[in-house]
């Protein structure tokens, strides 16, 4: 961004002339995009701000919009952290560390006040775990199903934390190039839509809800293309 590039400009700058040579040496071999394929990275106006926030210990007041409604909140910020190409802000919220979505706040402003950092509090050590806790809620329920060599393939692109459960507990199926295994799902409609990005190549067993659910998505599908026909 425009942004970032005049945050280079000033470091360059400031540099001695060894360092600034070395740096832009570095700069021509060795780039980072941390946006995914087919991602566009996301538009972040209130960036600079909560930047500014986070390291000056500022409280901050903004907008949140989540899944299911909006409100505006006073925070103590903690940290920023990016995470697959998206940023997201550590703050509390009454006293509780929260995770909030950067591309989800807007109207930021950064308070006189100052904001309540707990001693010793590590921003990386309270992501990880953060991070663990989220997928394992996410990920609480677990299905039986019937998945080929290619379908495992599959799951490793678009699904690498369902597809370390395959790997530990895959078994030997009842033909070739099949097998028996576990996954973790959510929801059974957002679940349904997940595993048909397999197509053919799995079938779900077990629970006959989610096995339901994948049947009467794929049947949707199907209907649309044969009233196209």
């Amino acid at each position: 961004s425009a942004e970032a590039a005049t945050v280079r400009l000033k470091l360059l700058a400031s540099l001695t002339q060894e360092a600034a040579a070395a740096a832009q040496q570095i700069g021509s071999r060795f780039h980072i995009d941390p946006v995914p394929w087919y991602h566009r990275a996301e538009t972040l106006a209130d960036l600079p701000a909560l930047a500014a926030a986070v390291w000056r210990d500022r409280r901050i007041r903004a907008r949140y919009a989540s899944w299911t409604s909006s409100c505006r909140r006073t925070l103590d910020p903690f940290g920023l952290v990016q995470k697959g190409g998206l940023w997201y802000l550590v703050a509390a919220w009454r006293g509780k560390p929260r995770t909030y979505r950067v591309a989800h706040l807007s109207a930021v402003e950064v308070l006189d006040a100052a904001a309540h950092r707990p001693d010793g509090f590590e921003l990386a050590a309270h992501w990880a775990i953060a991070v663990h806790s989220f997928e394992d809620r996410l990920l609480a329920q677990i299905a039986d199903v019937r998945i080929s060599e290619e379908g495992e393939r599959i799951l490793r692109a678009v699904m690498p934390a369902a597809a370390e459960m395959v790997v530990l507990s895959k078994r030997p199926g009842d033909r070739p190039g099949w097998f028996a295994a576990q996954i973790p799902y959510e929801t059974v409609d957002y679940s349904a839509r997940q595993i048909l990005r397999l197509g053919r190549e799995v079938e779900v067993l077990a629970p006959p809800e989610l096995s339901a659910a994948v049947a009467a998505e794929a049947a949707a599908v199907a209907s649309c293309y044969r009233q196209d026909a």
